[in-house]
C-alpha cells in the first residue's frame, strides 16, 4: 500500500482523480481493519 501511495504522488493527478485514490485506500485499511478485529474476537 505504500508503495502504491508514493507512486500516485509522483504523479499529477486530477482533484477527482486524487478523491477516488483517498477514498479507495480508506476503504482497504477498514477492510484490514475490520477483518483484524473479527480475527481477533474470536480468542
Amino acid at each position: 500500500m505504500q508503495t502504491g501511495l508514493l507512486g500516485f504522488k509522483k504523479q499529477k493527478l486530477s482533484v477527482e482523480a486524487k478523491a477516488a485514490v483517498h477514498e479507495t485506500y480508506a476503504f482497504q485499511v477498514a477492510y484490514i481493519k475490520a477483518c483484524l478485529d473479527r480475527f481477533t474476537q474470536a480468542f
